[in-house]
């Protein structure tokens, strides 16, 4: 990560597991891999691949907890989506909000102010078949096990934790952004900013 100084602004009071919720990375422009990806529940993924939990502790401090023991970071808000942060390991830096970037907020895939969605997406939500293809022949079909199958057989298994949809295929975690737009339209944005539209298929 860059190695930045504190930004000379005001600096909000407090951090907290709402604050946290979503994708950020340490590029204002969204690009390159997601640092942290964390759920309002007490999860987060890091890096993309590993799937810990954390802790709010005081005003500013985050633990994240896992196998490989705790890791702390001191956060400081600069404002709603950009955070300065420094760790127990002597690295420090900016990590900026991106999920939805503004890029893709504004586009032709609509997201409510916010990230609200239209309809809330949940497991029950996912399960059936879809298509980012618009075309019913080539799909994903969505099990209640966790399991996904693609059309031509091939199987992952899948978890949903608020937004963040992730699919796991050998020991690699993909995180997809989920958003809701009616019971048979959803949009899916990944880790680089690339966005689909799936429909449901019958």
């Amino acid at each position: 990560m860059t190695v930045n100084t504190l930004p000379a602004v005001a600096q909000p009071v407090g951090v907290t597991n709402g604050y946290l919720e979503g994708r950020w990375k340490d590029n204002a422009l969204c690009l390159g891999k997601t640092q942290f990806a964390f759920d309002v529940s007490g999860s987060v993924m890091v890096a993309e691949a590993n799937l810990i939990g954390y802790s709010v502790s005081g005003a500013n401090q985050v633990v994240l907890s896992g196998a490989g023991g705790q890791y702390v970071i001191t956060t400081s808000p600069v404002d709603e989506d950009t955070m300065y942060f420094s760790d127990n390991r002597g690295t420090a830096g900016n990590l900026y909000r991106c999920s939805p970037t503004p890029q893709i907020a504004k586009n032709m895939y609509y997201t409510p102010q916010g990230g609200q969605q239209a309809v809330a997406v949940t497991p029950s939500y996912l399960l059936g078949r879809w298509t980012d293809v618009n075309n019913c022949s080539v799909t994903s079909t969505f099990y209640p096990n966790g399991t996904v199958v693609g059309n031509t057989g091939q199987s992952t298994n899948w978890s949903l934790a608020g937004n963040q949809l992730t699919f796991f295929a050998n020991n690699v975690a993909t995180v997809l952004s989920v958003w809701g737009i009616d019971q048979n339209t959803m949009r899916t944005v990944d880790a680089n900013g690339q966005q689909s539209l799936s429909r449901r298929c019958p």
